[in-house]
C-alpha cells in the first residue's frame, strides 16, 4: 500500500519554499526525505553507509524511508540492524517487530514485541502483540463463511477504498485521466488519485470504471475514500487541503487533507455546493469519512491533538445544518499506533483498520459491535480478510452477505487492490432461560441484545438470534417478572452456532419496571433512566433496550429518585428531564412497580397554547380556573424543563379598541408571570408580551364601525394565552 498507511493516505502535497544554506551527502538525503522523494533519499543514504557503515544516523533514515514506501523486506534488515545495537530505541525495536510481522515471521516478531513491551508497558502495540506467535496461527485460519476474490478492473496502479454508489461503486485510483495532463507525486512517482465510478454486473465482475467527471469533486490533486447519504444526493470525500487550485500549507510548510461535502443536482447531473467541513484545519490532516445510515454521525481518522495515537478515529454528530465538535472514540477503539479507514454498518457496527493491534501484518481490519454510546473492544476478521499485508478500507452491503476490502497482499495485481467477498451469516445465538433453583425451563422471558429484534422464551424457554456475526462479543440481558433480570456477554463462533444458557433467580425485591416512550406512544430504546436511593445516596444508571424500559430490583419500606431523559435528535431541541418520586413503602415482595414516562420532545421557537385560560370582562387576574391550567401546563413544563426561558403572550379579540386590548393584554400577560413566579419559577426565565387583537387566529376585526362577523366561540379562539420557547439549554 505504500505511503497510504503511513501518513493517513495523506497524499501530502509538498510546497517547499524553505531555502536550505546546507551541504553534504546526509544534508542531501535529509531534503529528499522530507520532500517525502524516498527514492532518492534511500541512494543517498546507501551510499553514505557503504562508505560508513556505523552511520547509524543514515542507517535510521534508511530502513524509514524502506518503511515509508512499504518495501517491509529492507525495512526488516536495517530496523534489525538497529534494534541489535547496545542501548536501541524503543521505536526501532518496535519497527523491526512491525516489519517481521508483515513478513510473517510471528515467532521472532513476538520476542521483539515483548522486548519492547517491558521498554514500553502501556503501550498496547507491544501489550497486544507480545503473544502473536500463538495468536497467529487462529487468525491465519480461514474463516470459512468468507470467500474472497479480485475484482476485475483491477491495474497495476492503486485502486482502493471502494464504497457503494446505486448500482455499483465509487473507488479511489491513480490510474490517470484519459487525455488530460498528467501530474505526479514525488512520494510514488505516479499519478495524483481521483475518484471513479464502476456499475456491477455481479460482485466480481463490474463494468470498465468511468472518472467522475468535473471539477466537483475530482480536482487538481489528490482526491481520497468517500461516503454518500442514503440517497446519493450528498457524498463526503478526502482532498488535499486547496482552495480554487490554490494549496493551503500548515506551518510545516504541508498541505494536509480534509473532508469535503458536495450535494448532486439533478438537473445539471454535477457535484456543487462544494465545501470543507469547519472542524477541518490546515495544521492537522482529517480523512477517511463514512456516513451513518440516518446521516446524523460522521466517522472519520484524524491526526489532530489530544488523540490516543498517531491517527485516531472521531465521531461528529449533526447539528442542524453543520457538524458538530469531533469526539475521540478513546481506548478502546485507538492505540498509539494508526486506526484507519473507518466503516460504520448500517446496523451500528464498526468496522476499521489498525496496524497496532494483535494481527498478521501492516493494517488488520478489526469489527466493534456498538455498546452503550460507545464500541466494545475489537476484534480481528482473521483471514481471509487480513493478510500479513495492508488489508484495510472494509464495506459490506446491508444485508450483510457480500462486500468489499482493499489489499496489497501478495499475489494482486498491483499496487493496491480490491477484493470482493461473499458472507454467510450462518451464524447464530441459540439459548435457554431457566430457573437457577428449581433447573426449570422458562416461558414467556424477555431476552434482548442490542440492536437486534426483541425474543421471547418458548415454552421450552428457548430463544434464537440470526444472523448474527460471527467473532462478536454480544451482550444478552433477560428479564421476567418475578424473576431478577441477569445479562450474560458471548463471543460468537466464527462458524456455526454459539448456544448459552441464562438462569434467572427468583426475585426477593419489589421490583421496578420502567417503560419510556414519547408522547405518541413510541418506544425510546437508549433514553438514560437513573434512580437514586434517597437513603443510601447510591445512584443506578441505566440505558432503556429495545422495549425503551429498563427494571431494577428495590428494598421495602425505601424511597428513590427517578430520573429520565433522553439525547435530542434535533438541534435546538430537548427531551427534558422527568423526574418522579417511587415508594416501597407499605408493598410487599415479591410484587412489581411499573413505570411509565412518556417524554415530550420541545424545541425552541415553539409555541404552544395553554387552553380554557378564561379572563373576567375588562379583567386581568388569574381566576382559580385559570390557575389550574398554568398548574396543569406551564408550571411542570417550566420544572422538567430547567434551563428553558419561555415568552408569554396574551392575546384579545377584536372587541373594544386596538389600544384598549394591547394594554389589558399585556397585564395579562404580566400577571401570568407574577403567578408563576408565586409557584417558585424564577422571574429571569419568562418574558410577558401582550399582542392584544394583532394576532387573531380567527380573522374578524371589529373596530370602529366595522360589525364582527365572528361567533362568540371564534372571539374565544382569538382571546388566548400562549407560551413560545425562546431557549432550552
Amino acid at each position: 500500500m505504500k505511503y497510504k498507511i503511513n501518513l493517513l493516505v495523506a497524499f501530502f502535497i509538498v510546497i517547499s519554499s524553505v531555502s536550505y544554506a546546507q551541504s553534504g551527502a546526509m544534508n542531501a538525503g535529509n531534503r529528499a526525505f522530507s520532500k517525502f522523494n524516498f527514492q532518492r533519499a534511500i541512494d543517498i543514504y546507501t551510499r553514505i553507509i557503504t562508505k560508513n557503515p556505523s552511520n547509524n544516523a543514515a542507517m535510521e533514515k534508511l530502513a524509514d524511508s524502506y518503511r515509508l514506501i512499504n518495501n517491509t523486506v529492507e525495512a526488516e534488515k536495517w530496523y534489525g540492524t538497529l534494534a541489535a545495537l547496545p542501548n536501541a530505541k524503543a521505536a526501532n525495536i518496535l519497527q523491526y517487530a512491525q516489519a517481521l510481522k508483515a513478513n510473517g515471521k510471528y515467532d521472532e516478531a513476538a520476542k521483539y514485541y515483548a522486548t519492547y513491551s517491558s521498554i514500553m508497558p502501556s503501550d498496547i502495540r507491544g501489550i497486544d502483540n507480545k503473544s502473536i506467535a500463538t495468536e497467529s496461527k487462529s487468525l491465519l485460519e480461514p474463516n470459512k463463511s468468507y470467500s474472497v476474490s479480485p475484482i476485475n478492473i483491477n491495474t497495476k496502479t492503486f485502486e482502493y477504498s471502494p464504497v457503494y454508489f446505486k448500482d455499483g461503486i465509487v473507488f479511489v485510483s491513480n490510474r490517470g485521466k484519459d487525455g488530460a495532463t498528467k501530474r505526479t507525486d514525488l512520494w510514488t512517482y505516479s499519478n495524483f488519485q481521483d475518484l471513479y465510478f464502476a456499475k456491477k454486473t455481479s460482485n466480481t465482475v463490474l463494468e470498465s470504471p468511468v472518472r467522475i467527471k468535473g471539477n466537483q469533486p475530482n480536482r487538481k490533486y489528490h482526491e481520497g475514500s468517500a461516503t454518500f447519504s442514503k440517497d446519493f444526493k450528498e457524498v463526503y470525500f478526502t482532498r488535499n487541503n486547496y482552495i480554487k487550485c490554490k494549496p493551503t500549507k500548515g506551518s510545516d510548510n504541508l498541505v494536509k487533507l480534509i473532508i469535503v461535502k458536495a450535494s448532486y443536482n439533478e438537473a445539471d447531473h454535477k457535484w456543487v455546493e462544494l465545501s470543507a467541513l469547519s472542524f477541518c484545519n490546515k495544521e492537522y490532516n482529517v480523512a477517511h469519512p463514512s456516513l451513518s445510515k440516518d446521516g446524523q454521525k460522521l466517522y472519520f481518522i484524524s491526526d489532530m491533538p489530544g488523540g490516543e495515537g498517531e491517527t485516531d478515529i472521531y465521531v461528529s454528530t449533526k447539528q442542524g445544518n453543520t457538524w458538530g465538535a469531533p469526539v475521540n472514540l478513546g481506548k478502546n477503539i485507538n492505540t498509539p499506533g494508526k486506526e484507519m479507514f473507518p466503516y460504520i454498518h448500517d446496523d451500528g457496527t464498526l468496522y476499521f483498520s489498525s496496524d497496532s493491534r494483535n494481527g498478521l501484518g501492516g493494517l488488520d481490519v478489526f469489527v466493534a459491535s456498538p455498546q452503550g454510546n460507545g464500541f466494545d473492544l475489537p476484534v480481528n476478521l482473521g483471514a481471509p480478510i487480513n493478510s500479513n499485508k495492508d488489508d484495510f478500507g472494509y464495506v459490506m452491503a446491508e444485508d450483510g452477505k457480500s462486500g468489499y476490502f482493499t489489499s496489497n497482499r501478495d499475489g494482486g495485481m498491483g499496487e493496491d487492490d480490491i477484493y470482493a467477498f461473499d458472507r454467510e451469516p450462518v451464524q447464530s445465538i441459540e439459548g435457554i432461560v431457566y430457573d437457577a433453583k428449581t433447573n426449570q425451563k422458562i416461558e414467556g422471558a424477555k431476552v434482548e441484545i442490542i440492536n437486534l429484534p426483541l425474543a421471547t422464551t418458548s415454552s421450552m424457554g428457548g430463544f434464537k438470534f440470526s444472523p448474527v456475526q460471527g467473532g462478536m462479543k454480544y451482550l444478552i440481558s433477560v428479564s421476567k417478572e418475578g424473576y431478577r433480570k441477569n445479562s450474560m456477554e458471548v463471543t460468537t463462533s466464527m462458524s456455526g452456532n454459539t448456544k448459552v444458557e441464562i438462569p434467572l433467580k427468583k426475585s426477593e425485591n419489589v421490583d421496578l419496571v420502567v417503560s419510556v416512550t414519547d408522547k405518541d406512544g413510541i418506544i425510546m430504546n437508549g433514553a438514560q433512566i437513573t434512580l437514586n436511593d434517597k437513603k443510601t445516596g447510591r445512584s443506578f444508571p441505566c440505558t432503556a433496550g429495545n422495549e425503551g424500559r429498563c427494571t431494577y430490583g428495590l428494598q421495602p419500606n425505601s424511597t428513590y429518585e427517578l430520573i429520565v431523559t433522553a439525547v435530542s435528535p434535533k438541534e435546538g431541541c430537548s427531551y427534558g428531564k422527568e423526574v418522579r418520586e417511587i415508594s416501597t413503602v407499605g408493598k410487599s415482595a415479591p410484587s412489581t412497580i411499573y413505570e411509565n414516562v412518556s417524554l415530550e420532545l420541545l424545541c425552541e421557537g415553539e409555541v404552544i397554547e395553554i387552553p380554557n385560560i378564561y379572563y373576567d370582562l375588562d379583567k386581568f387576574n388569574i381566576r382559580p380556573d385559570a390557575a389550574k391550567q398554568l398548574d396543569l401546563y406551564v408550571l411542570p413544563a417550566m420544572i422538567k424543563y430547567p434551563n428553558m426561558k419561555i415568552e408569554l403572550g396574551s392575546h384579545t379579540d377584536c372587541r373594544s379598541s386596538a389600544d384598549y386590548n394591547l394594554k389589558l393584554s399585556q397585564k395579562r400577560a404580566n400577571a401570568v408571570v407574577k403567578y408563576l413566579v408565586s409557584k417558585g419559577i424564577d422571574a429571569s426565565r419568562m418574558t410577558a408580551k401582550g399582542s392584544g387583537e394583532s394576532m387573531l387566529k380567527v380573522n374578524c376585526p371589529c373596530e370602529g364601525n366595522i360589525k364582527s362577523t365572528c361567533t362568540d366561540e371564534q372571539h374565544q379562539q382569538n382571546r388566548r394565552t400562549e407560551f413560545r420557547i425562546l431557549q432550552l439549554r
